[in-house]
């Protein structure tokens, strides 16, 4: 079999696969948008095979018609266009302009971030508010009365006094409370950094399978020697300026600066573990310290995320690692 008849059968195999995803009705889960780890296999074979705009626009075509008569619905279309068909060709043109790994995944983070919240804004016009079931899943946490607080710090201490359960349980209420108040403000943060995990592992995937027989493409490794610009130290300082100024929690520069805070804050958070795993991977020592150490970092991640913060943001600052990637 020649290989342009090898061609054709892979694309018709490829657009048979997305076709019956629509089919056993994984289109229906509008969350899927926050996950495109389906664009996969298209990245992959787009990058092994160079098509022209033509055959690329027939191919989409092809896929979106194929969906279109399996399912009748506007939804699943959509869902295909945002968790496949977008996410693919904003990776491929980061591919093509040959960044680093890490500026790809940060790059199309941000893409697709303004793409899938436009689609968020279009599927509560359709009837699909999830800022609406968001905020009813914390209003249920919140919900949580004093009394069923107050049991179960009996249940967890039974040696525990009335005055101490009254006044531990009130300070876990007033915790709860103030805890759904900014998870509910940080929704647009939350949106973008999970796309920042689930692009990372998209990402990571297509580049493990490319280098298996092509050396060429990026080396995992960039993930561990990459910094962030200076820029993100200021735009967190001047976002937290903001809330701070704003005694008003529903201010629209809080708000705005509270998303950006929590973003770059968690960023930092990442970026500071992944600079702590670079150096202990490049230290002279024994492998298992080095598991040992990268273990330890990641525990220290949970428990003291803030110290994590802080040495992103030095390793940012003063470039302590002498990295040439900046993102």
């Amino acid at each position: 079999m020649d290989s342009n008849a090898k061609s054709i059968i892979s694309r018709i195999c490829l657009i048979a696969i997305y076709i019956l995803l629509g089919i056993v009705g994984v289109y229906y889960a509008v969350g899927l948008a926050l996950f495109p780890i389906i664009a996969v296999p298209l990245i992959v074979y787009f990058i092994k095979n160079k098509l022209s705009k033509e055959q690329h626009i027939v191919f989409q075509f092809v896929i979106v018609l194929g969906i279109y008569l399996t399912t009748s619905n506007l939804i699943c279309i959509l869902v295909y266009l945002i968790s496949a068909c977008i996410p693919t060709y904003v990776v491929l043109y980061f591919y093509k302009e040959e960044f680093p790994l890490p500026n790809i995944i940060m790059y199309a983070t941000l893409s697709l971030s303004v793409v899938v919240l436009g689609f968020f804004v279009l599927m509560k016009y359709l009837g699909i508010d999830f800022q609406a079931q968001y905020a009813s899943i914390l209003d249920s946490i919140n919900g949580v009365s004093l009394d069923t607080i107050q049991e179960w710090l009996i249940m967890q201490n039974p040696s525990l006094t009335t005055s101490n359960i009254a006044e531990l349980g009130l300070e876990m209420k007033q915790l709860i409370n103030s805890i759904v108040d900014a998870m509910q403000s940080v929704y647009s943060a939350l949106i973008i950094l999970q796309l920042l995990i689930s692009t990372g592992f998209l990402v990571i995937i297509v580049n493990t399978i490319l280098r298996r027989k092509n050396k060429s493409f990026p080396s995992l490794k960039e993930l561990l020697s990459f910094r962030l610009s200076k820029m993100a130290v200021l735009i967190l300082f001047i976002s937290m300026i903001a809330i701070a100024s704003n005694g008003n929690e529903g201010a629209r520069w809080s708000i705005l600066g509270l998303n950006v805070a929590f973003f770059l804050m968690t960023l930092f958070q990442i970026t500071g573990a992944l600079a702590l795993v670079g150096i202990l991977s490049r230290a002279k020592i024994n492998k298992g310290i080095k598991i040992i150490g990268c273990v330890a970092i990641f525990l220290l991640l949970s428990i003291s995320p803030y110290l994590v913060m802080f040495f992103g943001c030095l390793d940012t600052i003063f470039n302590y690692r002498k990295v040439k990637i900046v993102v």
